[in-house]
């Protein structure tokens, strides 16, 4: 059997992924769109990377990274 998925947030995944490397601090990193901070909440602390354009999207998507230690946003 062969599995795939497929779908929006499948291809935001991936964008975030891909995103503009050389602008963290380190070698790992959590990218995570508005809609995810907002089922989060105030449980993780996140630094704002602004509003936007990922390839194949229109519209500009809120992107946060997802830093260690206290619950804040920046």
């Amino acid at each position: 059997m062969e599995y795939g998925i497929i779908g929006d947030s499948v291809n935001i995944a991936s964008r975030l992924e891909s995103y503009d490397k050389d602008r963290q601090p380190s070698t790992c990193r959590i990218l995570i769109g508005d809609e995810t901070l907002a089922h989060l909440g105030n449980t993780v602390a996140v630094e704002s990377w602004g509003d936007l354009i990922l390839k194949g999207r229109h519209a500009p998507l809120g992107v946060y990274r997802v830093l260690e230690g206290e619950s804040t946003q920046i």
